[in-house]
């Protein structure tokens, strides 16, 4: 249905119930896809920065 829509491609990201759908579109197919597969967006950014420490216990 997303290639329908106009995706270029997908990924299925993740394991078990809960996993993304990450779709390569132009941004004229974004909403498209978007309505047509009845999901919500999630927005998200790059981390140029790499792997780092956020919580260590003492």
């Amino acid at each position: 249905m997303a290639l329908e829509a106009g995706a270029l491609g997908g990924k299925l990201l993740g394991a078990g119930g809960a996993g993304f759908l990450l779709f390569y579109a132009t941004k004229d197919s974004k909403e498209k896809i978007r309505k047509a597969l009845k999901l919500p967006e999630i927005k998200f950014s790059y981390d140029t920065e790499g792997t780092k420490v956020i919580y260590e216990e003492k």
